[in-house]
């Protein structure tokens, strides 16, 4: 039997859309489902803190905390994100 990692995570649901027009804004979802041996916490004793990042291009675009205080193992969590397209026209990977 395989042991599971201390922390992992699988993506449930996102709403992250495909296209936004430049500079606009949006609020984005994602479900996530703590797939790891360890509790998340929004923030530890020790300063340690899951949140979501969101990347375009290989630079951070915005991230999102845990909405609540902690999340056990197999636990769900949505994360809502604050996503401001680029100013920029344009085709970016998201990640």
């Amino acid at each position: 039997m395989t042991k599971r990692q201390d922390y992992g995570v699988t993506y449930v649901r996102y709403t992250i859309p495909s296209s936004l027009t430049a500079g606009s804004k949006r609020i984005v979802g994602v479900i996530a489902k703590n797939t790891g041996e360890k509790t998340w916490f929004r923030e530890d004793k020790s300063g340690h803190q899951v949140f979501m990042v969101v990347y375009l291009d290989n630079q951070v675009a915005t991230y999102g905390f845990l909405g609540r205080p902690h999340v056990a193992s197999s636990e769900k969590n949505v994360f809502f994100i604050k996503l401001k397209a680029p100013l920029k026209p344009g085709r970016y990977r998201r990640k």
